[in-house]
């Protein structure tokens, strides 16, 4: 533990006593007297005074695309925001690719929609919500995602089940 807040008084974290941040190359560090050396944070803050923060999200749900910055949260918030969707997921499926492939820094997209709903007024949903570039491609239609008991999508899963779908999609063409 870093910090605290009183979620229902603030979006403002409180770093415990102690505790120093610092940021290199865009990351986060915090160090103190009983730890080793510096640890790097996976979240982005943003620092309002010496000792209060705004959490921005974890840096692995940051993409850098075209030169422009996005986060996969609100991506997907889109995304579960269309009438129609039942579960799905945008995610960087750089991945699953084999070395040898170009890989292009683009998003994709995993959904599963309660009824037949047509995929471009998905994309267009998502043009009239966010830069173009964050509009993921491939967007493909899914029975259900790889989701354990749990509900959680681990990356390796997903990148597996991402993968399945892209050859066999080739396979028809």
């Amino acid at each position: 533990s870093i910090a605290v807040r009183r979620t229902a008084i603030t979006e403002y974290w409180e770093k415990f006593a102690g505790l120093e941040f610092s940021n290199a190359q865009n990351k986060v560090m915090v160090s103190a007297e009983h730890l080793p050396e510096s640890i790097m944070l996976e979240d982005n803050i943003e620092m309002l005074d010496e000792n209060h923060f705004r959490l921005l999200g974890r840096s692995v749900e940051q993409v850098n695309i075209g030169g422009k910055r996005g986060s996969l949260a609100e991506i997907n918030k889109v995304l579960l925001d269309f009438p129609g969707i039942i579960d799905g997921v945008v995610f960087v499926p750089n991945d699953s690719l084999p070395e040898e492939s170009y890989k292009v820094a683009r998003l994709a997209a995993l959904v599963v929609f309660s009824s037949q709903v047509d995929i471009k007024r998905l994309k267009k949903h998502f043009r009239n919500q966010l830069d173009a570039v964050f509009v993921p491609r491939p967007i493909i239609q899914v029975g259900k995602l790889p989701r354990e008991e749990n509900g959680k999508l681990p990356k390796t899963k997903l990148l597996k089940f991402y993968q399945e779908k892209i050859s066999a999609l080739r396979i028809k063409y």
